[in-house]
């Protein structure tokens, strides 16, 4: 990895450079409710997209730094895997689609209630988009690690 080339070299600016010129990465989110009504007929009662496109996950030249700092041997990856963590946490995900991993998986909010008035709740799914299979796998590991 060139990216990660420069990092070792402490070029953080032109590793983030380099990282940029890539397909960027994303998190989309969808969203599925159920009613009482559509729980009583094991169906959702909507479900969709809040942001299809997906919030881009970058990384600078200063979460590259503090990666290798931590004398991490592939800098670039873990600043993508750090970065896309937080995001997850900070959007509320709380468990995975799978319990092992696999290209693919995605990270789910807990259903809560958001309409008291009738009983509807709601919940959020996050999809990885042009993450590499090693940041994945990388994530869902982070992301579980604290779970086993």
């Amino acid at each position: 990895m060139i990216a990660n080339d420069a990092a070792l070299e402490h070029n953080y600016d032109r590793a983030e450079e380099i990282l940029s010129k890539g397909k960027k990465r994303n998190i989309s989110t969808a969203y599925t409710t159920i009613t009482p009504e559509s729980a009583a007929e094991s169906d959702f009662a909507e479900r969709g997209w809040v942001d299809e496109d997906g919030d881009d996950i970058e990384v600078d030249s200063d979460d590259i730094a503090e990666a290798h700092e931590n004398d991490d041997a592939n800098p670039v990856i873990t600043a993508v895997v750090n970065k896309a963590i937080r995001w997850l946490k900070d959007h509320g995900a709380y468990e995975t689609s799978s319990s092992s991993f696999d290209p693919g998986v995605w990270y789910s909010t807990p259903y809560e209630v958001s309409d008291y008035s009738t009983g509807e709740e709601r919940q959020e799914d996050f999809f990885l988009r042009n993450f590499t299979k090693v940041e994945e796998e990388r994530i869902f590991d982070e992301f579980t690690k604290k779970r086993r």
